[in-house]
């Protein structure tokens, strides 16, 4: 299947390499859509894929690790991640602050970036190295 040469697939990576580019703009002292840069071009890189693998219905970056057991760890270390805030909340009794939905957006990011990774690594080989040059350009 011919990936490098598809609109979508091509502009989810452009999509993704500057919100890698735009990570390090975090402090307040920048404009508010230039300090948010990250997130909305992660997003758009995320959605981007959606619509590439829907359209083009390759589900192979899934099916590769199914084969390797990865699935089953990645999961078993997301469920923990997810069971430690959720004991919190139902043994001590914790409530949802405003700060506990943001670190649950970081998580989701986090998530959203290691699975963009993945898909580009499985697409094309050695994508990690413009990961690299985008990171290092900031």
């Amino acid at each position: 299947m011919q990936r490098k040469g598809h609109a979508l697939f091509r502009a989810a990576e452009g999509l993704f390499l500057l919100g890698v580019a735009f990570l390090i703009i975090r402090q307040n002292t920048y404009p508010f859509p230039l300090k948010r840069a990250s997130d909305i071009l992660l997003l758009s890189a995320l959605l981007a894929v959606a619509g590439f693998v829907l359209l083009k219905k390759d589900f192979g970056f899934i099916k590769a690790p199914l084969t390797k057991k990865v699935v089953f760890w990645l999961a078993l270390i997301f469920a923990g991640l997810g069971i430690a805030p959720l004991s919190r909340y139902i043994f001590d009794g914790t409530s949802l602050t405003p700060a506990g939905i943001l670190e649950i957006g970081r998580f989701v990011e986090v998530t959203a970036i290691l699975l963009l990774v993945g898909f580009f690594e499985y697409t094309t080989p050695g994508f990690y190295k413009k990961i690299v040059i985008a990171q290092l350009s900031t």
